[in-house]
C-alpha cells in the first residue's frame, strides 16, 4: 500500500530500539512545568478493540440505523476502514456490522447524508482509486479516479448542495457528487510551475495530496471566503476555488495534516469585528506545528519528530474567551495536548497513532477522542476535570 504508513514503518523499528524516546517526549521550552490556571482535561480510556487487519482511517458514526446506546450509556459507533477493504462498524452491546467495499485497501473515509434522505451516508476511498458511496450498507454509486484515494473532505454551501473532493496519490484533486462530476486540478502541475518560479529543485518521487482542508477565512475587508487548502509534498499551502488555484503561501517544510479553531490569542479589534479570528494548524513533517493566520504563516511550537495528525479539542466547559487545545500526533507513542503553544499533557499509548477524530461517541455533549494505532488497536478516550 502506497500511504503514510509504509513510510512510518521503517521509523517503527528505528524506535523499538530507542523507547526512551519515544515514550519519554523531549525537553523543549514548550514542556514547561508551569500550568495554566484554568480547569484542565484528564483522559481516561473507556473502551479498546484490537484488529485483526491494519486500521487505516476511521469515522464516528455509522451508517444508517447502526447506532445503539449500551446499558451503561457508552454508546461506540465507530467506523473503521482496514487494509481488506473492509468497513467494520462497531457497535457497544451489538454485533460488529462489516460493509464489504469490493476494492481496494480502505485509504479515506467520510460519513455524510449524500442522499439527502436524513440518513447518514458510508464515502470510503480505496488504494485501487475508486469512491465509493454506501447508502443503507447498500452500493449507491462508485467513481474511479485512477491513482489510490489519500483524502477526501466535504464541501457544503449555502443552499444546501454539496461536493466530495477527493486527493489521490498523484497530485490530483477532483470534485463531484453521487451523480455529476464537477472539476479536477492536477496540483503536480501546479506545483512544478511555483517551483520554477522559485528555483526550487523539482521533487517528483511523491506527488500525493497529503492532506486538504475546507476552511472559511475572513480577509482584512472582513470578508468571510470559503477555500480548499490542500499539500502536497511542495513547500506551499494551496488556496483553490472551484477547481482553480487562487493563492499559494510558501510554508518551510512539507505539511502533513491541518485543522482549524482559534489557538493563539492576539488583539485584532483593529481589523475584524470578531475577535476570535479562524486560524489553522499545520503539522509538518520536520516537528514543528505552523500557524496560518492573516495570510501569513508563523511557527506555534516544535515537537521534534514528524507530525502526521492535528486536531481541535474544545471541552464543554472551557470559557468562550479561552483558546482551543491542540492535539497531535506522530511519530512517537503518545497524543500530545498543548494550549496556548504549551504542554499541557499527554497520553501514552502503545504505539503511534496513525488516525485519530474528536468526536461526541456517547451524545453526553461532551466530545470523545478515538485513535487507531498501527499496532491494529482502536481506543475510545473519555475525560473528566481536574483543578
Amino acid at each position: 500500500m502506497e500511504s503514510k504508513r509504509a513510510s512510518t514503518k521503517k521509523h517503527k523499528h528505528q524506535t523499538n530500539d530507542h523507547k526512551s524516546k519515544t515514550h519519554s517526549p523531549p525537553s523543549s521550552p514548550y514542556r514547561s512545568k508551569k500550568r495554566l490556571r484554568t480547569v484542565l482535561p484528564t483522559f481516561k480510556r473507556a473502551w479498546i478493540r484490537t484488529l485483526n487487519s491494519s486500521v487505516n482511517c476511521l469515522a464516528v458514526g455509522a451508517p444508517s440505523d447502526d447506532t445503539q446506546t449500551d446499558k451503561k450509556g457508552l454508546m461506540v459507533s465507530v467506523a473503521v476502514g482496514i487494509e481488506s477493504g473492509k468497513v467494520i462498524i462497531f457497535n457497544e452491546g451489538k454485533e460488529d456490522v462489516i460493509i464489504e467495499t469490493k476494492g481496494g485497501s480502505i485509504q479515506s473515509m467520510l460519513l455524510f447524508d449524500v442522499t439527502r434522505f436524513e440518513s447518514t451516508d458510508l464515502i470510503v476511498g480505496d488504494s485501487h482509486g475508486t469512491v465509493t458511496i454506501f447508502e443503507k450498507k447498500q452500493m449507491l454509486s462508485k467513481r474511479n479516479l485512477g491513482s489510490a484515494i489519500r483524502c477526501l473532505e466535504i464541501f457544503q454551501d449555502a443552499v444546501g448542495g454539496y461536493e466530495i473532493v477527493a486527493g489521490d496519490a498523484s497530485g490530483v484533486i477532483s470534485a463531484f457528487t453521487a451523480y455529476k462530476h464537477m472539476w479536477r486540478i492536477k496540483l503536480t502541475d501546479e506545483t512544478d510551475i511555483l517551483q520554477q518560479t522559485a528555483g526550487v529543485m523539482k521533487d517528483t518521487r511523491d506527488p500525493r495530496i497529503r492532506c486538504m482542508l475546507f476552511v472559511s477565512l475572513l480577509d482584512n475587508f472582513n470578508v468571510e471566503t470559503n477555500y480548499l487548502l490542500a499539500c502536497d509534498r511542495s513547500p506551499f499551502v494551496h488556496f483553490i476555488q472551484g477547481g482553480q488555484r487562487v493563492l499559494s503561501i510558501e510554508v518551510p517544510y512539507t505539511i502533513n495534516s491541518m485543522c482549524t479553531g482559534y489557538f493563539r490569542k492576539e488583539d485584532h479589534s483593529l481589523l475584524f469585528d470578531d475577535p476570535r479570528v479562524r486560524q489553522v494548524i499545520l503539522g509538518a513533517d520536520n516537528g514543528h506545528i505552523y500557524l496560518l493566520e492573516h495570510y501569513q504563516v508563523t511557527k506555534l511550537l516544535k515537537i521534534d519528530y514528524p507530525v502526521l495528525n492535528v486536531a481541535r479539542f474544545r471541552p464543554s466547559r472551557l470559557d468562550s474567551a479561552e483558546t482551543d487545545y491542540l492535539l497531535c500526533t506522530g511519530h512517537f507513542n503518545e497524543v500530545r495536548i498543548y494550549k496556548d503553544a504549551q504542554f499541557i499533557q499527554g497520553i501514552t499509548t502503545e504505539d503511534w497513532i496513525y488516525t485519530l477524530a474528536v468526536e461526541d461517541v456517547d451524545g453526553d455533549d461532551q466530545d470523545e477522542l478515538v485513535i487507531g494505532m498501527m499496532n491494529n488497536c482502536v481506543e475510545i478516550y473519555k475525560y473528566d476535570y481536574v483543578s
